[in-house]
């Protein structure tokens, strides 16, 4: 017997070897392929996913040597997926429109065009003078075109309400995640009234899928309900809006007092709070700069001391602790006032339709 057979003992053992490291290779890629995250983009519709396996090895020379598994290819399937969001409750004083925006998501892998129609609760006696649904296309929660509605709604009690055109349609949406904006404009009249909760209207509009055969079971229908108040007190609209330098991230060194390094970025933001009610009132605001709470993930920023200002005010807002009797900042000539804390913002308005901004300096 030889003391050591050179062909035998590699063409016995490597071969089975090859065998294993190959199917170990091919299931590792399946594997990967398998665990992509639950929020990832999911890949176009008819695309093709390819996988194949390929082990290196050296034979029995010594010489490298390559073998490929076959070649696995799969044809991705169209798949529906959406969201229909927010509920919305708003006030408005009697003669009014309300806008009430809504925001419908494409997270499926075909673009898709969405029906909408609505079916109002409402009080017969005081049906809204008129409903119109818009494209909000900026995203600023009003019509885009007021002379170009998507579709104009008959009010109607507790039906599902025609419209004109008779289908009231988005545009085609993409998919992976893209949003689509329309608002839903609910016009009252000067006599309407709300009960004794200011609640005058509520409806709900639901979003219908065309291309249903896509979607899971019931998942093609999507729906919200608005509520609309009368009331004659204090109304007001707050918006937020952030001017972001451009070019790359500040550093990770940046700090409160090394901010005015040339490698650090600030971001001014603005808040625009109007009073479109028919009384007096304060607001109070309170932004999460910086926090873990904030629910637009602004964690990693910083609030910059003594850089908040007042509308058009010269000076800047003192950076007070929160007190048990805030000290008046600033008042201008309609007898509005703003009282300013380093956590909490409090305004006084006094005049109709008066707009104040507050502006704050944060670092990215």
């Amino acid at each position: 017997m030889k003391p050591y057979d050179n062909s035998n003992s590699m063409g016995e053992v490597s071969k089975p070897l090859l065998r294993r490291v190959g199917l170990v290779t091919l299931m590792l890629g399946v594997g990967l392929a398998a665990s992509m995250p639950a929020n990832a983009t999911p890949p176009p519709a008819n695309s093709v996913i390819g996988n194949q396996a390929v082990a290196n090895y050296n034979d029995a020379s010594g010489a490298p040597q390559t073998t490929l598994s076959n070649l696995v290819e799969t044809t991705v399937l169209p798949v529906g997926s959406f969201t229909l969001t927010p509920n919305v409750d708003k006030s408005i004083l009697a003669g009014q429109t309300a806008y009430m925006p809504h925001i419908i998501t494409n997270n499926g892998n075909v673009p898709d065009v969405f029906d909408l129609t609505l079916t109002g609760v409402f009080n017969n006696a005081q049906l809204p003078a008129s409903i119109k649904v818009y494209a909000d296309n900026n995203a600023d929660g009003m019509p885009d075109d007021l002379n170009a509605p998507l579709c104009s709604v008959t009010p109607a009690a507790t039906t599902a309400m025609t419209t004109s055109p008779a289908t009231c349609k988005t545009a085609s949406v993409p998919g992976g995640g893209t949003a689509y904006n329309l608002v839903v404009a609910v016009q009252s009249r000067s006599n309407d009234v709300g009960n004794v909760a200011k609640l005058w209207e509520h409806y709900t509009l639901t979003a219908t899928a065309e291309t249903t055969a896509i979607y899971a079971t019931g998942g093609d229908v999507k729906t919200v309900t608005d509520k609309v108040s009368i009331d004659t007190g204090a109304i007001f609209d707050l918006t937020k809006s952030i001017n972001i330098p451009g070019g790359p991230a500040s550093a990770a060194t940046c700090t409160v007092a090394s901010h005015a390094g040339t490698d650090c970025k600030v971001a001014r933001y603005t808040l625009t709070y109007t009073n479109r009610g028919g009384a007096v009132g304060t607001i109070r605001i309170q932004d999460l700069i910086g926090s873990a709470a904030d629910p637009y993930h602004t964690d990693g920023m910083a609030y910059l001391p003594g850089t908040a200002k007042w509308s058009n005010n010269a000076g800047f807002l003192n950076d007070d602790a929160i007190a048990a009797t805030p000290v008046v900042e600033f008042s201008d000539s309609n007898g509005a006032s703003i009282y300013y804390e380093k956590l909490d913002t409090s305004a006084v308005i006094k005049t109709l339709n008066e707009t104040v901004k507050v502006s704050f300096f944060n670092k990215l």
